[in-house]
């Protein structure tokens, strides 16, 4: 996703935010699962709101 750039519930809490991460990574439908996946780097790689 390199030059990608997208934005997901970036203003909401780490724990709502894990919590869509962990909704959108059950999915079977591979576009969902990569968007789940992609939402899960961004939260361990970047500095998050505060709860």
């Amino acid at each position: 996703m390199k030059g990608l750039v997208l934005k997901l519930s970036q203003n909401r809490s780490h724990s709502d935010q894990s919590n869509v991460v962990d909704a959108l990574l059950q999915s079977t439908e591979p576009t969902i699962h990569a968007i789940g996946a992609a939402m899960k780097h961004n939260l361990e790689t970047n500095e998050q709101l505060p709860e």
